[in-house]
């Protein structure tokens, strides 16, 4: 919610605050009570919509870090086998520049020669189990492949999650705005209410000063349009 939505929901507080104290100049089955009903749900609404509208997002940095870590040891643990074996070939040497979807496609490459899938023959089976022993000979943990596998699974889960709470996101501003609006028209029909104040000069000024966006430091009246 930005500064002008902010004040613009707090003018509805006061708003409110105004009718209740004034309750006794109107009629309770009337257009304002109607009106103050109506700003009530819209508040209610509103106070839903703006916990919902920063929802907390996972912090990626570490998923990150963890997957990059195994990729690259397994990318040193390439080389050197490679030095001594010229024959030794596939792509382990990780993305430039590292992105999180190039970090995910880079480990399910390597998912795929390491890991073992229940379409695999026993001829591929056999390659992967030596391709695996080959590293964990370099002093790899015995479950790096289900670790790698882990890792890359959590980076995925951490941007699907990001990217459903950014939606959220979006999509709880554009109720936002259509709520605010709609308070702006309950209030502009009040406005018109209020002109019966006219002789009580008291009233009329506290009304204004409740129905009116604060900027600055100051009250100034909304355009109605909006």
């Amino acid at each position: 919610m930005n500064h002008r939505d902010r004040r613009r929901f707090e003018r509805v507080i006061r708003v409110l605050s105004f009718l209740h104290e004034h309750a006794e100049d109107f009629s309770t089955a009337g257009n304002v009570g109607a009106l103050t009903a109506s700003l009530e749900t819209h508040r209610n609404t509103l106070e839903a919509a703006i916990s919902r509208q920063k929802p907390e997002r996972i912090d990626k940095r570490q998923p990150i870090n963890n997957l990059t870590a195994s990729c690259r040891q397994i990318a040193t643990i390439a080389r050197a086998i490679i030095r001594r074996d010229k024959n030794f070939v596939g792509r382990y040497k990780l993305p430039t520049p590292i992105t999180d979807l190039s970090l995910i496609a880079h480990a399910d490459s390597l998912l795929t020669k390491l890991e073992f899938h229940p379409d695999d023959d026993s001829d591929a089976q056999q390659a992967k189990s030596q391709l695996r022993a080959r590293f964990a000979s370099f002093e790899l943990a015995p479950d790096f492949v289900e670790t790698l596998r882990k890792q890359r699974n959590a980076l995925r889960d951490a941007i699907e999650f990001n990217q459903i709470k950014t939606q959220t996101g979006v999509e709880t501003t554009s109720s936002i705005n259509t709520l605010l609006h709609a308070t702006t028209l309950d209030i502009q029909d009040l406005d018109a209410i209020m002109r019966r104040f006219n002789r009580l000069p008291d009233k009329l000024k506290a009304w204004r000063s409740a129905s009116r966006v604060e900027v600055a430091g100051r009250k100034v009246a909304e355009e109605l349009t909006t």
